[in-house]
């Protein structure tokens, strides 16, 4: 309430000053308004608020052409989820993990069994609205079977099939309907226009699937009431039409048997089961990981897995633990080249959690040292990085909404990780932008001082800047806005017809407002450079809106920041240009103090309207400023570092941490271990 009343405020007094100096100047140009200028200028402000409804609707048609964008959306995913693929299995044996249908009262029959490998033609061959649950014990391997199927019904995909879209259910509002949530989550993830999203989803196009519902509660046993059970009840309620409509959901063993009993299970799923992975397969992936270039270090563990019980047997029973078993103790020394442990060590340990918490400890040691290469942090001080980074998303659990948004206990999104340091990231952004927008201003004013000591219009100029500098003070309040979508130039719509249509909607939608600048700085400057003022912004503000798009859908979060950071730079040149060229040419400025006004212009334009970026990446830039010695300076080339290192996975433009219990570790662990 504060805030918004001192905005209104400030732009009152803004429009005070500004009255004053239209009617100041009014009675210093009496007479010299061209009339007839005047009635063209008032004739085209009309024709511009017709034309820019025509281009209102006409962007609307562009983004509603479903069948265009449902192909691009698809090959997007494809590509995204292919990869994840490859990060999550590298290039050894994969295991093909069985299940089993578990009916559970649920009316919906289906195949008894199936495999990872299988898994595409058991969700094709389900009864109608094919909807499943997918559950197993933790790294059983559930988000691998979601990304295979997702991998298989793209792949020969018919025009008309819905796209599977993998969402993470941490990052889910309950109190968000199912509907906008996946809106919202193509508009982010994929840069899709809010319209085309909408209709993507209403149109039934979009096929969930809600991966992790078992990290929505920090209980292990989540009742009616909890988080996952609110979920569970609105995807039951989402329709397309009459049915239900088709999804995908992953959870745990444990949370979800807890909802059957609180009767908050699914309606009218099919429930699979993944199964334990047994000794024998167990052994093979050990043999084809290792290529058995020493098959006696490997042999007692691989006696232990195939006698039959035991600790290390139901230790090594998934996917999960036999990668960090593979990774843990095929570590070498870089120096010597010898293997740092020896995997018989294995059998003394006397629990399975003894087994898991030994692996853990060592794990990311192990892949640190296992990638090196250019760069590469030392593993203490990558474990201490990603210690505060899993802190944080750990907190998240319990943290009430921060800056109006349920934060992600699973997503490590760049641009908006600022609430980690608190709100002083969002102060320092705007502290900075205001720092530099007043000392351009300063030094334009003192050079129209220095240049025009006795010019007559210099009240004009003064009264000019300070409107500036005290409205562009004011624009600053978008930059306090707490989430922004970082933004990006596409000059390939120069080249088709539909990004000529955008590029016309930017400038038709620019041009009403552009008209009335020239009005007003025709009073201070005179009509021809106030003119020429009005017009030239128009284009060039209705041009970066028509070229401005989100980040492309098949960008990485690094690449986000660089667009946003790339379009806000750009932008300050083709402002600062086009105002210098303007008072060079048409008010015979120096050159100087031309390109002075025009980089003022251009940080108030950008501060009122930042639209081709900015918001984003300056805010990146104070959050890293702020987390100096906690996090490193060039955090994203870390992240993604660590991605290809096989510690964290991603997940549209969100870093995820390979497996949560890597994040709950790191996060009651934040020292580093000697490793033995």
């Amino acid at each position: 309430m504060g805030r918004a009343w001192s905005f209104k405020a400030t732009a009152a007094m803004c429009a005070v000053v500004a009255v004053g100096a239209v009617a100041w100047t009014w009675s210093r140009w009496k007479g010299d308004v061209d009339p007839v200028g005047a009635v063209i200028g008032l004739g085209s402000a009309g024709l511009a608020m017709a034309a820019w409804r025509q281009g209102r609707l006409a962007q609307r048609a562009a983004d509603a052409d479903l069948q265009v964008w449902s192909g691009r959306l698809a090959v997007a995913v494809l590509q995204a989820e292919t990869k994840q693929r490859a990060q999550l299995l590298g290039e050894s044996a994969v295991i093909d993990v069985e299940f089993t249908f578990r009916r559970q009262g649920s009316p919906v029959s289906a195949a008894p069994r199936g495999s990872l490998q299988e898994v595409v033609a058991y969700f094709r061959g389900l009864d109608a609205p094919q909807r499943v649950v997918v559950t197993g014990p933790a790294g059983a391997g559930k988000t691998v079977l979601a990304v295979q199927l997702i991998i298989g019904l793209l792949t020969g995909r018919a025009p008309d099939d819905p796209i599977p879209i993998r969402l993470s259910a941490a990052s889910w509002d309950t109190g968000v309907p199912v509907a906008d949530w996946l809106a919202g989550h193509l508009t982010a993830a994929f840069a899709l226009s809010p319209v085309t999203a909408r209709a993507l989803v209403e149109t039934g196009r979009i096929l969930p699937f809600i991966d992790g519902l078992d990290e929505m509660d920090e209980t292990s046993s989540p009742g009616f009431a909890s988080r996952a059970g609110q979920v569970l009840r609105a995807l039951d309620g989402y329709q397309h039409g009459l049915t239900r409509s088709r999804l995908v959901v992953t959870c745990r063993t444990g949370q979800y048997d807890a909802l059957v009993d609180a009767d908050a299970g699914a309606r009218a799923t099919a429930r699979i089961e993944l199964t334990r992975v047994s000794g024998d397969k167990a052994w093979r992936f050990i043999q084809a990981v290792t290529d058995q270039e020493d098959p006696a270090r490997w042999q007692p563990v691989l006696d232990a897995l195939t006698s039959g019980g035991g600790v290390l047997a139901g230790a090594l029973s998934t996917p999960w633990q036999l990668t960090l078993v593979t990774t843990v103790y095929q570590e070498r020394d870089p120096a010597s080249g010898r293997y740092l442990r020896d995997p018989q060590e294995l059998t003394e340990l006397t629990s399975e959690e003894e087994v898991h918490q030994h692996l853990l400890r060592r794990f990311v040691h192990a892949r640190v040292t296992a990638a090196g290469g250019r760069g590469a942090p030392a593993p203490e001080q990558a474990h201490a990085w990603l210690a505060v980074l899993a802190g944080y998303l750990h907190a998240n659990e319990k943290r009430p909404p921060f800056a109006e948004r349920a934060l992600s206990a699973t997503d490590l999104v760049p641009h908006e990780l600022w609430p980690l340091a608190g709100h002083r990231p969002r102060h320092v952004a705007v502290l900075v932008f205001r720092a530099v927008g007043l000392l351009m201003a300063g030094l334009l004013l003192v050079q129209i001082w220095s240049k025009y000591p006795d010019e007559p219009t210099l009240p004009n100029g003064l009264i000019t800047v300070g409107c500036v500098v005290f409205v562009r003070m004011v624009g600053s309040g978008p930059w306090m806005q707490p989430w922004y979508a970082p933004k990006r130039i596409d000059l390939s719509r120069f080249r088709t017809a539909e990004g000529l249509r955008r590029l016309a909607w930017g400038v038709r939608v620019v041009l009403p407002g552009a008209f009335a600048y020239g009005v007003v700085f025709a009073f201070v400057l005179g009509p021809a450079t106030g003119a020429s003022f009005g017009v030239s912004l128009g284009l060039v503000i209705g041009i970066a809106a028509g070229l401005t798009v989100g980040a492309p859908a098949a960008a990485d979060a690094r690449t986000v920041i660089r667009y946003d950071t790339a379009g806000a730079l750009t932008l300050v040149l083709i402002y600062t240009l086009a105002t210098g060229l303007i008072c060079t040419l048409v008010a015979q400025w120096p050159a100087v103090l031309a390109v002075t006004c025009g980089l003022a212009v251009s940080l108030f334009l950008l501060s009122a309207a930042p639209l081709m970026g900015g918001p984003a990446s300056l805010r990146y830039l104070a959050f890293l400023l702020c987390t100096r010695g906690l996090l490193p300076w060039r955090l994203g080339r870390f992240l993604d570092w660590c991605y290809g290192a096989g510690l964290l996975r991603i997940s549209g433009i969100a870093y995820q941490f390979r497996h949560l219990e890597l994040r709950d570790h790191l996060a009651a662990h934040p020292e580093s271990r000697p490793t033995d």
